[in-house]
């Protein structure tokens, strides 16, 4: 009996030709590119900080959304002395969170550690921390592995494929289309962006049209508080106490009319999920439940030139928090 059949052969080397033009396809697209030299980056600043700390100081390190990087600046409060390392990547899953925290260099002396806690992680999206997986890994060979791009963005990869595949079929039959090219920014230069705007008439009309966009957005991650929501903060929690690392989270805050349509008692739930767990948190929402339209760049993000100025001095000073 021949296991190996012309036909089975055809069908490996067919598989085979699909697979590394799907490789190359995703390597090569723009959104997976920048969101994988975001993350390459953060690990590398992470490394960086680890080898210029003196031998008696201790690193804050801040993970997150991208509208972390915009509500939370010392730098912006004449904080520059804080040993601070950000690791930012717009649209980072809560997974992710947890597979960073849990696989922190041990080399790094970590003091603190503040995570940015959105409301849409009340129920958090499921699958691995794949795009992270090749720092993880003990042998070479499970690096090699999880560096390919369909390994390394399976859920990223997914969504792509998706609405690329929705862009090309709009062309023969109306639908939508809805590319994020571009989507995985800087953060310096959407911070430089934003602190350079002028919040006209004009500016917060645009502030207030992204309620319904973000809304949309929020709506399959807020209807509920998820199961994996408080294991996924117990998690956090067992990987920080293990290391002997104070853990703060932090949910910046959001437009009003976005916040009022969202529910309120899964909101509230939400609120006390760290309590129970014994996690010192802090909703801004509730400190800064009025900030204007002028306060925001978008429904989700504060204007770090006026209203990130007002959070971090807040997180800074007032919190109660030691950093």
């Amino acid at each position: 009996m021949k296991i190996f059949t012309k036909y089975n052969v055809l069908y490996l080397v067919l598989t085979g030709i699909i697979l590394f033009l799907a490789n190359f396809y995703l390597f090569s697209h723009e959104m997976y590119k920048s969101k994988a030299e975001k993350i390459d980056e953060n690990y590398f600043n992470l490394q960086q900080s680890s080898l210029q700390l003196g031998e008696n100081e201790r690193l804050l390190l801040v993970i997150g959304n991208s509208y972390v990087r915009t509500s939370f600046r010392p730098e912006a409060v004449n904080q520059e002395s804080l040993d601070t390392a950000f690791f930012t990547v717009h649209g980072m899953p809560m997974n992710d969170v947890v597979g960073i925290v849990e696989h922190l260099p041990k080399s790094l002396s970590i003091d603190s550690i503040i995570i940015g806690l959105g409301y849409d992680y009340s129920t958090p999206v499921g699958g691995d921390s794949s795009a992270y997986a090749k720092y993880f890994s003990n042998n070479i060979l499970g690096r090699l592995w999880s560096s390919i791009p369909l390994i390394r963005g399976r859920s990223m990869s997914v969504m792509m494929l998706r609405e690329d595949l929705k862009c090309i079929m709009s062309q023969f039959v109306s639908g939508t289309c809805q590319r994020e090219e571009g989507m995985e920014e800087s953060d310096s230069g959407r911070e430089e962006d934003r602190d350079n705007m002028d919040q006209s008439a004009e500016t917060i009309e645009q502030v207030k049209a992204t309620v319904a966009k973000r809304y949309a957005e929020y709506t399959p991650f807020t209807q509920t508080i998820g199961p994996g929501f408080s294991s996924n903060l117990a998690l956090l929690k067992s990987a920080c106490d293990q290391r002997g690392i104070s853990l703060f989270l932090y949910t910046a805050p959001i437009y009003r009319e976005l916040r009022e349509k969202l529910d309120a008692e899964v909101i509230r739930d939400f609120r006390q999920v760290p309590v129970d767990l014994g996690i010192k948190y802090i909703d801004m929402n509730t400190v800064f439940p009025d900030l204007p339209a002028s306060a925001f760049t978008d429904a989700t993000h504060v204007n770090p030139a006026s209203a990130g100025k007002l959070t971090t001095t807040y997180l800074i000073n007032n919190s109660g928090w030691v950093f």
